[in-house]
């Protein structure tokens, strides 16, 4: 049976908590071969959180290109840190706009 799109997400939000793509250097090295789910940086807010998931998804099964280019060893801290940044404050605003319908085509 096919996993559908609600499933995908379910469990790339799992991912993502367990192993947040903007955690620090240090936590990463400290936890790779840890039970991460003992102690994940926690997210700030679910657009955080969605985020995170939205990162470790694409470096997961979507073709070389992408694994690549959200690989923990090829992104530095601060670029990671910048991406997820970036990717929270669009969901935000998003889900602002959704509010107010102004969503734009």
């Amino acid at each position: 049976m096919a996993m559908t799109l609600a499933d995908m997400a379910i469990r790339a939000l799992a991912r993502g908590d367990a192993r947040p793509f903007d955690a620090s250097e240090a936590w990463q090295r400290e936890n790779w071969h840890l039970d991460p789910a003992q102690n994940p940086p926690v997210a700030e807010d679910w657009a955080h959180r969605a985020a995170r998931a939205i990162a470790h998804e694409l470096s997961d099964d979507h073709g070389a290109p992408l694994e690549e280019a959200f690989h923990l060893e090829r992104v530095g801290e601060k670029d990671r840190q910048a991406i997820i940044e970036t990717m929270t404050a669009i969901i935000r605003q998003a889900w602002r706009e959704s509010e107010t319908k102004e969503i734009r085509n």
